[in-house]
């Protein structure tokens, strides 16, 4: 799996193609990196924000760190967000911790089908029902019509 990533991205330049064809190669890549990057990143796929300069905490709650920090910066509240939408939403660590912090359903879109399953599966582990949280197939530059509308 990693080996056909790693064929992908040596093509360099030639991976830039009309925009069918690059999402499916996006989505190649992203099938291929998933099990790596979930050894390496765990369940968000993003750096950490150390509200100190005590850099003893363990990355994944440098990862939630910056979640939060994220909501408080947008001014996102229980009462405000009814639903998510995250667009390219990983492995979906980040749509699940919002939904749980403020209350709200998710929608997780993401170009690969194996970080979608990966997702849902995450989101079943953590006692989420598919009505509180749902990952889908999708492509963020074309929305599918079943996305409907999100508050954030």
């Amino acid at each position: 799996m990693v080996y056909h990533s790693y064929l992908l991205l040596s093509q360099g330049p030639n991976l830039i193609m009309d925009g069918a064809t690059t999402s499916v190669q996006a989505a190649h890549l992203y099938n291929g990196v998933d099990a790596l990057w979930k050894v390496l990143f765990g369940s968000h796929i993003h750096v950490g924000y150390y509200p100190t300069t005590d850099r003893s905490a363990r990355l994944a709650d440098a990862q939630e760190h910056t979640i939060d920090k994220i909501i408080a910066t947008a001014g996102l509240t229980k009462s405000g967000v009814r639903q998510l939408l995250d667009v390219g939403c990983g492995v979906g660590g980040t749509s699940i911790h919002i939904a749980k912090k403020l209350g709200c359903r998710a929608l997780g879109v993401n170009i690969s089908p194996e970080q979608v399953a990966s997702a849902n599966e995450l989101a079943l582990q953590q006692g989420l029902l598919p009505s509180q949280v749902r990952f889908v197939v999708g492509d963020g530059l074309d929305l599918p019509q079943s996305v409907g509308t999100a508050d954030a």
